[in-house]
């Protein structure tokens, strides 16, 4: 029972780390200036496909809205 409690609290910190990233990240993004943060947006989007596993929204995405069989 002892080994599902520990398991659990790690499950726990290890998520409270990950908001912990992501806040800043937002407050980080939120300080930069309009010009910078607009670059950074368009850099994500263009990074976008990269992280999406391949398949239909991939597809979709590359080929301009219309799905290759």
């Amino acid at each position: 029972m002892m080994h599902l409690e520990v398991l659990q609290l790690g499950i726990l910190q290890t998520m409270a780390l990950y908001l912990t990233m992501i806040n800043r990240l937002i407050i980080s993004y939120l300080r930069l200036k309009n010009s910078c943060r607009q670059l950074l947006l368009n850099s994500l989007l263009l990074l976008l496909p990269l992280t999406l596993p391949a398949g239909g929204s991939t597809a979709c995405h590359v080929t301009g809205g219309r799905q290759q069989e």
